[in-house]
């Protein structure tokens, strides 16, 4: 449990309440929201891979630690040559660039993690 409390972070109005934090479980670094919840203190939920990579487990004691990301990460993701080529081949190159900005960023994140 960390000893931060969520009146110490301000809300981004963009993110309808939730707050977006930075911080370690162990020395393993992660991004996650702090989620609101009605009439009580904000959340974190700690999921498998976080306790996986902070080498921990329900009922083990973890060091860990957050702050408050104050600037927006924006990710670009990179067109992948096997892509690229198969666009060129199948004369969809066009179509692939009229997608609007943010599908077409949703096909690259998701060939990333291929």
């Amino acid at each position: 449990m960390c000893g931060c409390a969520a009146a110490d972070f301000k809300q981004d109005d963009s993110q309808k309440g939730y707050i977006k934090i930075k911080g370690q479980i162990n020395k393993y670094d992660f991004t996650k929201s702090l989620v609101p919840v009605k009439n009580k203190p904000y959340r974190l939920f700690v999921n498998a891979n976080m306790m996986k990579g902070g080498e921990t487990a329900l009922g083990k004691v973890a060091r860990s630690s957050i702050e408050q990301m104050t600037k927006k990460e924006v990710k670009h993701y990179s067109t992948p040559k096997l892509l690229h080529e198969s666009l060129k081949e199948e004369g969809l190159t066009k179509a692939f660039s009229q997608l609007t900005p943010a599908r077409k960023k949703d096909i690259l994140k998701y060939l990333s993690f291929r």
